[in-house]
């Protein structure tokens, strides 16, 4: 479970990444495909950060790093070597 703390931490996290963006609340949570009132939630601490839509943070933003973003792991920004090591092998579909 997560605690306040956590919460406000992760809410500080993602405020930083829309200052980098440089965009709104409003454009990142329909960039990611989520509601306005969702983003508030969790820019405001009230909601948790799901890997759900950690997932769909980073497929929209490649350069994001997942473990910073929840865990405050390294950078922000994804370096060339964690982009070629992703944290989540990605499936292998034959042609």
């Amino acid at each position: 479970m997560i605690d306040d703390n956590q919460l406000y931490e992760r809410a500080k996290r993602l405020k930083l990444i829309l200052k980098h963006l440089e965009i709104k609340g409003k454009t990142f949570a329909k960039a990611i495909g989520i509601s306005q009132g969702m983003i508030s939630n969790l820019l405001n601490g009230k909601r948790s950060i799901t890997l759900e839509l950690v997932d769909k943070i980073t497929y929209r933003y490649t350069q994001i790093n997942p473990a910073w973003l929840l865990f405050e792991y390294g950078t922000m920004l994804k370096t060339e070597e964690q982009d070629q090591h992703r944290l989540v092998a990605e499936p292998q579909v034959p042609y």
